[in-house]
């Protein structure tokens, strides 16, 4: 019998508005709602990131297609700079950049993006915060030519995200819904509509 690997590897929980650059072999794990988490991946330098972004926009500083929109000395030492789905991916692929790593050697993966119980409908275009989340990833990745390798995004329900920094594979596992079911006075799994 063969022993996983993976399961000797020491891990870590992300937490919403946080990154991490990987060079050392690590399981991160995260959880999503509307949420999204975005991973990049090279293989030949072993070079993993893994954001967790809680929102698509920064309001103090506006994306228009460049790294350098988000760059300055201010977004870079901005403590909630990874809270925001286009600060956090630029600063992820200017990494990769300065590594040498070019967008085809990168492997990029989206997950989350749900549409959560009770969420207002979000102010642009009438999408909901995870559908908005999700655009402005796909955005900020093909503005810089990368291309989204896996996604699992969307829908209604939340996601459990464990991210290998050593192969760059990714697992996920949809979070059924509960709901109180006042007249049985106990929980019960709603189904994904």
């Amino acid at each position: 019998m063969t022993e996983d690997k993976t399961t000797l590897l020491p891990s870590a929980h992300l937490r919403p508005g946080e990154m991490f650059m990987l060079e050392i072999p690590l399981l991160v794990s995260t959880v999503l709602g509307s949420c999204i988490a975005v991973t990049l991946f090279n293989e030949t330098l072993g070079m993993a990131a893994i954001c967790h972004a809680l929102l698509p926009h920064c309001k103090k500083h506006v994306y228009r297609g460049s790294v350098h929109d988000l760059l300055d000395e201010n977004c870079i030492k901005c403590p909630e700079a990874y809270k925001y789905v286009d600060c956090a991916l630029v600063m992820m692929i200017e990494a990769f950049r300065r590594a040498g790593i070019r967008p085809e050697e990168t492997t990029v993966q989206v997950f989350g993006g749900a549409k959560m119980i009770g969420e207002q409908q979000g102010r642009r275009l009438n999408l909901s915060v995870g559908s908005q989340n999700v655009r402005a990833a796909e955005k900020v990745l093909t503005d810089h030519h990368l291309k989204i390798t896996v996604s699992d995004t969307g829908g209604l329900t939340g996601r459990k995200v464990v991210f290998n920094s050593q192969t760059g594979k990714t697992s996920v596992n949809k979070i059924r819904r509960l709901a109180f079911d006042s007249t049985a006075r106990q929980w019960t799994t709603q189904k994904e509509v």
